[in-house]
């Protein structure tokens, strides 16, 4: 959302309130004692006709009140297309009605409003976690406006924050101005090559796992057909693992047993997904309704364990930042030489870069670097796995290309 709003407002507006009465309780009060004066309690009961339809009456206004406050304050953007709008609820039904399946919907609307050529959007009620409505880019021009020509003046806002803090806090996905800049500038070290090469040491470690478990539920399945194996439900333990393991230098082992992490985490992330389509999600997580009290307690759970981690590795004094400043990561990387697999230093590094960015300021305080692992995992994990996912099932789809494969990593790699 916009935040270059006109300033040029006028300030010194000029007010009425010299013409109004200095007593205005005495003269309400004065007001409803004439009326009273001139119309008996019997009088005024009489244009009641009973309780129930003061009842409803009162319903009918309370539901236009509050309909005028969630009503959007105006279709789409002029220069843009989008769904038909209706009064008080915009598209909001439209939305609704395809919450089960809303890329999809996104990607035809990409097509029918956009025409691939341009932005479109569309409005939803003052509720819930879009208030001012949705825009679609679609092209990289548009892509590049918001992320990078004008960047300042889109933010995520309060409403951001108020909809996905309670997993992520305050990190580079939920801030804005100086304090995203700080926590961007914080997290480049974390893609130096040591850590890249080190973090694949333990995504090679954990696919040979990944493979164990696959090849024994082919060969426990009756080949009749009817067993399926969900590959995304593999693909996203896998990379729970592999992206514990690199932040906290320990295993979860999510693809061999049971993990409580790995599924509150899943659960409240498949949540937050729900939260983008529900508008009374505010009311039903105050009071702890439905999904939204098991929401609660995922994201507790998951970010006292992550405190747990943090705390732990604190304690060991567990900070492998290589005993080099940023400038000499490039003299370490290019450096020959086994990688070790335990990569505990991925918060220590943190921890010294954040310090750095500040010039020697404070260092981040506990729930700063919650907050940070937390990110780290949402940003990696589920888009590793969604993208191997979608990769697999383009490859049933065209198997010609397997093979494709197959010779490029067999020239590529060495036996065994």
């Amino acid at each position: 959302q916009p935040t270059n709003q006109p300033t040029n407002q006028p300030t010194n507006q000029p007010t009425n309130q010299a013409n109004q009465p200095t007593d205005q309780l005495t003269h309400d009060t004065f007001s409803l004692g004439m009326l009273a004066t001139f119309f008996s309690a019997d009088d005024v009961l009489a244009v009641i006709p009973n309780a129930s339809t003061v009842a409803i009456a009162g319903c009918a206004l309370l539901a236009v009140f509050l309909l005028s406050l969630w009503a959007p304050k105006r279709p789409a953007p002029a220069h843009t297309k989008g769904p038909k709008h209706q009064v008080f609820l915009g598209s909001t039904l439209e939305v609704a009605r395809h919450s089960d399946q809303l890329a999809d919907w996104v990607l035809r609307g990409t097509k029918k409003y956009g025409n691939w050529k341009r932005a479109w959007g569309f409005s939803t009620i003052r509720a819930g976690s879009m208030p001012n409505g949705v825009i679609v880019l679609s092209t990289p021009a548009e892509v590049q406006h918001v992320l990078k020509d004008k960047f300042d003046c889109y933010i995520k806002g309060d409403a951001f924050r108020e909809f996905s803090g309670e997993l992520v806090g305050r990190g580079i996905i939920s801030t804005d101005g100086k304090e995203w800049k700080l926590h961007r500038r914080a997290a480049a070290p974390m893609f130096s090559r040591h850590l890249l090469r080190a973090g694949t040491a333990v995504a090679l470690e954990q696919a040979k796992v990944l493979y164990g478990c696959l090849d024994k539920a082919v060969a426990a399945a009756p080949g009749s057909g009817d067993d399926v194996v969900d590959l995304q439900d593999r693909f996203l333990r896998y990379t729970v693992d592999v992206f514990c393991e690199i932040a906290f230098g320990c295993q979860t082992h999510a693809q061999t047993s049971h993990s409580a992490f790995a599924k509150s985490f899943d659960d409240a992330l498949a949540h937050g997904t729900v939260r983008m389509t529900d508008p009374t999600w505010k009311l039903k997580r105050f009071f702890g309704l439905g999904a939204e009290g098991v929401f609660a307690k995922n994201c507790a759970y998951c970010r006292d364990t992550v405190r747990k981690f943090v705390r732990e590795e604190a304690a060991q004094h567990v900070h492998s930042n290589d005993d080099d400043d940023d400038d000499d990561d490039d003299d370490d990387d290019d450096a020959d030489g086994p990688v070790t697999k335990t990569t505990g230093g991925l918060i220590g590094r943190f921890t010294n870069a954040f310090v750095k960015q500040q010039q020697g300021g404070e260092a981040p305080s506990e729930e700063d670097i919650v907050n940070f692992v937390i990110v780290f995992l949402v940003a990696g994990r589920d888009t590793t796995a969604v993208t191997t996912a979608w990769a697999m099932l383009e490859l049933a789809r065209h198997p010609e290309l397997q093979q494709v494969i197959l010779d490029e990593v067999a020239e590529a790699l060495p036996e065994g």
